[in-house]
């Protein structure tokens, strides 16, 4: 079953009740999947759309290709930052480069022509 739900109140009133009559069933010995379950999840308005864009942009690192500007006026998922660097300041990308890694897995260089980022 999928639902959705106004508010929290009327969520947790249909949980409940399927939850009982999951447990009804089992206690009664019916035949039910023992896998069978009660779940939910709150989604926020514009889940969707903030995960699409955090798609588009990591697809596009990944081939290459700086998602340039416009990228700063995308709403972006929780668990993506973008950071920018300024290639013209050699301090800067020095610092960056040696200090972060996307996946706090350790440094990564920059290639000074294209700005593309890789493990060193």
């Amino acid at each position: 079953m999928v639902a959705a739900f106004d508010n929290q109140r009327e969520f947790q009133r249909c949980l409940r009740a399927v939850s009982a009559d999951i447990h009804r069933r089992r206690t009664a010995g019916e035949p039910i999947d023992a896998k069978e379950y009660a779940s939910g999840i709150t989604r926020e308005a514009g889940d969707d759309q903030r995960a699409a864009n955090g798609r588009l942009v990591t697809r596009a690192i990944r081939h290459g290709v700086s998602p340039g500007s416009r990228v700063e006026r995308l709403a972006m998922p929780s668990n993506i930052a973008i950071l920018r660097v300024d290639m013209a300041d050699p301090a800067g990308v020095s610092e960056f480069a040696g200090s972060f890694h996307p996946c706090g897995a350790g440094p990564i260089s920059l290639d000074q022509a294209t700005g593309a980022a890789g493990p060193i």
